[in-house]
């Protein structure tokens, strides 16, 4: 049986909690609480993160209860496809679902990487952003449902990619992302996934 645990990381304005799988990172949850009421101290009840007004008690419970949203949660298939595709990324680099960059990436790289999260989140997803692999290399992106690699190249020759592909962990389908430049600008125009490896 999984047991997971919630630890505040930091608490402000905006609360930052990590959650944990049975001990070990599983993904980051942020939340921030604004209320336009003005009710006295005695209609306030305090926590341990501090101080919460009784409407966004009321608004906090209902979403606890699934009153105002739907909660989805994976099948136990997808959940362990899951926590066996992040076993291949060193532990320290797993930020789901958290687009990341690397040094000197340009706005077309950039742009490419926002089309994939969205891709991801309107398929819900689980992805991580820049991961390096224990097996040694770092990719674009790895999407931990299907599993896939991604790589955006922008300048990179095939050569490169076929490099990179070669420290990836064996078993894991790479696919290559190519970011289409339109005419005016550095915009994204109808990018695709141009090429699976096996």
């Amino acid at each position: 049986m999984r047991t997971f645990t919630v630890r505040p990381k930091h608490l402000g304005k905006k609360h930052f909690f990590d959650v944990l799988e049975d001990g070990r990172p599983y993904c980051e949850v942020s939340v921030q609480l604004t209320c336009t009421c003005n009710h006295a101290p005695f209609e306030t009840a305090k926590t341990q993160y501090g101080v919460i007004c009784h409407p966004v008690r009321l608004v906090m419970d209902r979403f606890a209860n699934g009153a105002l949203i739907e909660h989805v949660s994976p099948n136990k298939l997808v959940l362990e496809k899951r926590a066996q595709t992040r076993e291949l990324v060193e532990m320290m680099n797993v930020r789901v679902n958290e687009v990341r960059f690397a040094e000197n990436e340009g706005p077309l790289h950039v742009s490419a990487k926002y089309k994939i999260f969205e891709m991801c989140r309107l398929n819900g997803w689980e992805a991580v952003f820049e991961p390096r692999f224990k097996s040694g290399g770092r990719a674009d992106v790895i999407i931990t449902d299907l599993p896939l690699i991604i790589e955006i190249p922008v300048s990179e020759t095939d050569e490169s990619l076929k490099e990179k592909e070669r420290k990836y962990p064996q078993g894991i389908p790479f696919a290559v992302f190519r970011p289409l430049k339109e005419e005016k600008g550095d915009c994204l125009g109808n990018n695709q996934i141009e090429e699976v490896e096996g």
